[in-house]
């Protein structure tokens, strides 16, 4: 495999071995038509490179094996840990990455106080958010399936009243 390569994503023979599985096992539930790029990343995941125009449909394989629980009921914690891992070196898997670091940034205004209410809400199907209130800070966070993000961060001023 040429590391070299630019603009897609090596695999690890650990890898190739769950995804192999997964995509075999997709193929033959796609209509005719969704079929093509499938045929093209099983080739990818055989040859061990995936190219970035295959990444979304790499993507897609990831999304269904590890949000189903597909990936832990039949690789075990090790097999989804493998394909977490790759997910993380997807762009999108990158995306939520920088997410969590900015939520974490955020998060470290709330340090050394005292938390005063902690409530989770429902937004909407597979979206809540959760609001952190302590002395001087009041920070809301949303999290959905696929994103996590700060949706307000007031410091002094009003925080901590209510």
């Amino acid at each position: 495999m040429d590391e070299s390569k630019k603009g897609g994503i090596a695999l690890t023979q650990d890898e190739q071995d769950i995804l192999k599985l997964e995509v075999e096992a997709l193929i033959p539930v796609l209509s005719q038509e969704r079929q093509p790029p499938y045929r093209r990343l099983a080739q990818a995941i055989e040859d061990g490179w995936v190219a970035e125009e295959l990444e979304p449909y790499l993507d897609g394989l990831l999304t269904l094996a590890l949000e189903t629980g597909r990936a832990r009921s039949l690789y075990r914690a090790e097999g989804e840990r493998v394909l977490t891992d790759l997910f993380r070196r997807t762009t999108r898997g990158q995306a939520l990455t920088r997410q969590v670091e900015q939520i974490n940034r955020s998060l470290r205004v709330l340090r050394g106080q005292n938390l005063q209410s902690l409530r989770v809400g429902f937004r909407t199907l597979g979206s809540f958010s959760l609001l952190i209130e302590t002395e001087s800070a009041i920070i809301t966070l949303t999290f959905s399936s696929d994103s996590v993000q700060v949706d307000s961060l007031s410091v002094g001023g009003e925080a901590g009243l209510g």
